[in-house]
Formats: C-alpha cells, structure tokens, sequence
C-alpha cells in the first residue's frame, strides 16, 4: 500500500484486499483537513469584518483605522514608512522646516533644485534649454547673496559663462552685461528719451535783469540742488565805437541765488549799462 505526500491518505493497490476502513481513514482524514480550513477562513473574515465596515467603507474608515491601529505603510508599499510627519519626510528625502541638506536632487522634467558638496541649495529653471544657447526660459537662482537671470548658464550640464542679469540682495545693485532693449532691437532709455516718456532735465528756469550801476546782480531763484545745474548767461551790449565792454558772468549759484557780475559799457567815465538773459537748468 502506498500513501499521498500531504494528507497520507492511503492508497491500495491492485493486489490488496478490499478493506473498508482504509475508505473511512481517509474519509476521517478529509474531513479534519476540510473542517480546519473552513474555520481559518471564517476566522479571517470576523477579523475583517471587524477591521472596516462589511458594506460600506471609506477612505476615511481606513485611516481611522490605521490610526487607531497605529499602522504604518512602508515607503516600498506606497507608505511614507513612518507615524510622525518629521520622520515621513525624512524618508521621504524631503528637508524640515528648519532646514538642512537634501538626500538628492529634485528634478522636475529639465527643472532643478540641486545641493552642492557644500550644503549650499541652488535652483535652475532651464525649460528645454539646458545649456542656455537659445537664450529663452533661463532663470538661474544660483547664489546665495542674490539671484541672476542669464542666457548664458554658469553652472549645469556646460559652463557658459557668467549671468548677463545678476540683482544683489546683499548691495541691492543690479548688474547687467548689456543694455536694455525694446521689443524692437531699440535702446530702451534711449527710446524714453527720444519719444519724450523720460527726461534728464528736472526744471528750467530763466529771466531778465536790468542792471543800473557796477554792482554785482543777487537774483532770487527757485530751489535747485546746485551741483546738478548749468547757468547760461545772454548779454546785451550798448556802447560806441571807443570804450570797453564789461559782459555779465556767473559770479556764484546756491540752492535759492544766483549771482551774476554787471553788464555795462564804459567810455572815458561814462558808463552805459545794459541787461543780462540768464537761465538755469537744473539736471536729476
């Protein structure tokens, strides 16, 4: 007689006698094998039924679950492998609140947050133009005292040079390696200037004096940061054929004064006096 590997259930052979209680033995066999197997299986489907709802659950009746379970789904499953939020985004590969150093680059299609060897965190947006050459879509975030916007990376796949925009939060300067354009090709400044947006000049002011003897002209004037002004003076002569002519010159300019010499013509000790045109324009 021979028997089965798993449950030694028994099997005759050709040449054995007819037993009945071999039949039963195996029959006995079955039935505990049989019953077991349906108790773990209903035991299993109490126990779910006592994990979440038969009939209707939802996502919230998992994690209400898992968090009176304190269940943790691992990182490999889907999970973030931790109960806490500080772990989760250790695990994760991501940085606290209060800082410190990534586990890797973050890469978002061409897009880039990277480390350094140094701890130093920098970021490029490159779109499609890695490398800078189209001269389109490049914004590099990569210095700690302020942030550059070039064609022209500095740092990546290849180094092409330095930023041609850099703002400096450390000095607040702004720094450019070109001039600033207009949609046509056009000077921008220049443009302002020319099509009368902007002007250089900050205020004009002009007037006439009559001068009656040698005295030097005290002339009362508009506020004018006197550093920033040009004076221009227009005499008009009156004399004869001998003599001397004395022309009116800038004598000195303050914020709120200007003082011109007198305009006269002098002849033996006759003196002739005239009138002096003067304007001050005052620059930003």
């Amino acid at each position: 007689m021979d028997y089965t590997s798993n449950f030694n259930l028994k099997k005759p052979a050709q040449t054995d006698f007819y037993n009945v209680s071999d039949f039963n033995d195996n029959a006995d066999i079955i039935d505990t094998k049989l019953k077991a197997n349906a108790d773990a299986a209903s035991g299993a489907e109490s126990k779910a039924k006592a994990a979440l709802p038969e009939s209707d659950f939802t996502g919230a009746n998992v994690l209400a679950k898992m968090a009176a379970d304190k269940s943790v789904v691992p990182v490999k499953n889907g999970g973030t492998g931790a109960s806490s939020s500080s772990s989760a985004l250790s695990n994760l590969g991501g940085l606290s609140k209060s800082g410190g150093i990534m586990a890797g680059d973050i890469i978002m299609g061409t897009n880039k947050v990277k480390y350094n060897s140094s701890g130093q965190t920098y970021m490029h947006f490159w779109g499609n133009d890695t490398e800078g050459l189209a001269k389109t879509n490049n914004v590099d975030i990569g210095s700690w005292q302020g942030v550059s916007f070039s064609n022209t990376c500095s740092t990546g796949p290849v180094s092409k040079g330095s930023p041609a925009v850099s703002i400096s939060t450390r000095s607040g300067n702004i720094y450019l390696t070109g001039d600033i354009k207009t949609a046509d090709g056009n000077n921008y400044i220049q443009s302002l200037l020319t099509g009368g947006k902007i002007s250089v000049v900050k205020s004009i002011q002009r007037g006439i004096y009559k001068f009656t003897d040698e005295d030097n002209a005290s002339i009362s004037i508009s506020t004018v940061d006197s550093s920033k002004c040009s004076v221009f003076i227009n005499n008009q002569y009156i004399g004869g054929q001998c003599g001397h002519i004395y022309g009116s010159q800038v004598v000195s300019l303050t914020s709120s004064k200007l003082t011109i010499s007198p305009n006269y013509y002098r002849y033996n000790s006759d003196n002739n006096y005239g009138t002096a045109g003067w304007e001050i324009v005052e620059f930003y």
